[in-house]
């Protein structure tokens, strides 16, 4: 298990270190000091020190840049697993960032899937955050069991929101639930 997280740190790290092609990687004292902190930041995950949790909370409770908060959000969600369930939920319900608050709804699927089908099904009826909506039908789909499938179902059929509506169809029709065949035949001959 140790290896996947540091395989994951590792990946994690390559990533964020790739420049865009044609965009000088530091074009700025602070794109260069910000580019900085997130290397010390892989580094730091990648010894797998006792300090590294600390940090990540401080990162996240901080004014720190937005791509670091995401990046701390991200490591914190896969190094606590299911133990931060609570941080990603206060997250997603009170930050202010819709990015932050996207990646915490996918990390809650990944981190805590029998906890995160609840939040998820409420964010996706919620329509004062159709960016939030959509995310979570994401999520839904990651979770990729027989709940969160008939939730995709019942989504198809009674949304209010047609874009919704369609999202989880397409969803529906990427699943490999046995199931998904029939009730996309179903859809395709409902009488109107």
């Amino acid at each position: 298990m140790k290896m996947i997280h540091w395989l994951f740190a590792m990946t994690a790290c390559l990533f964020m270190s790739v420049s865009t092609p044609g965009v000088r990687a530091a074009d700025t004292d602070r794109e260069e000091k910000a580019g900085l902190k997130k290397e010390a930041l892989c580094a730091l995950l990648v010894m797998d020190s006792e300090k590294a949790i600390p940090l990540l909370r401080n990162i996240l409770d901080s004014t720190a840049d937005p791509k670091l908060k995401q990046t701390a959000l991200l490591f914190l969600a896969q190094k606590e697993g299911d133990k931060a369930f609570p941080m990603l939920k206060k997250i997603i319900g009170e930050s202010k960032d819709t990015e932050l608050r996207r990646m915490a709804v996918i990390a809650l699927a990944q981190t805590s899937p029998p906890k995160a089908l609840p939040e998820l099904r409420s964010l996706v009826m919620n329509p004062k955050q159709p960016k939030l909506q959509k995310t979570a039908l994401v999520a839904l789909f990651q979770l990729n069991n027989e709940e969160s499938f008939d939730f995709l179902k019942n989504v198809a059929r009674t949304h209010p929101d047609h874009d919704v509506r369609r999202q989880a169809l397409m969803f529906i029709g990427m699943s490999k639930n046995p199931g998904a065949e029939k009730f996309l035949m179903d859809v395709i001959n409902a009488k109107q």
